[in-house]
């Protein structure tokens, strides 16, 4: 008969008890960091003239980083709220309607017209678009997806070398 006794196996019981939570409190902090780089990254590189050269500021304004921690899950979200940054991200193809407009007319024929400016109405439309998509935020996360992967990999490190 052979008999086997640990020493200690409390002691490793309880770090492993614990070990969950400072794994998810590390990650925690990770993720937060990585948001911030990620949308440092798309605020100061790719629309200031890397994907999308800045014109009034207000899409690079609109940038927003969450960060939400549940039981279990950490999510980190960076977007923006402008009603044209889904058209800069993924392009669009197809046809928009165009509604009834005044348009100013000062030239006809590259000539300034007798008489002043006239004003013209324009009937609705429809006009053809095929606009390129110009991804400002997936290519910051495939940019910076590298890094994000070893803050994970540091944060799970350090969790078990201090549990």
């Amino acid at each position: 008969m052979i008999v086997v006794t640990v020493r200690g196996a409390d002691a490793v019981a309880e770090a492993w008890r614990h070990l969950p939570a400072a794994i998810e409190q590390r990650l925690a902090a990770a993720a937060a960091s990585f948001g911030a780089t990620l949308g440092a990254l798309v605020q100061d590189v790719n629309l200031d003239g890397a994907v999308l050269q800045r014109r009034s500021g207000r899409m690079a304004d609109s940038i927003a980083v969450t960060t939400e921690q549940a039981p279990g899950k950490i999510t980190v979200r960076v977007g923006s709220d402008v009603a044209y940054g889904a058209f800069q991200e993924y392009g669009f193809t197809g046809s928009e309607t165009v509604r009834q407009h005044l348009r100013t007319l000062t030239q006809a024929f590259g000539r300034p017209i007798k008489g002043g400016a006239k004003r013209i109405l324009v009937s609705t439309y429809q006009r053809r678009i095929d606009y390129p998509p110009h991804s400002f935020l997936a290519s910051a996360l495939a940019q910076s997806a590298q890094g994000g992967i070893e803050q994970i990999k540091a944060a799970v490190g350090d969790a078990l070398a201090e549990g």
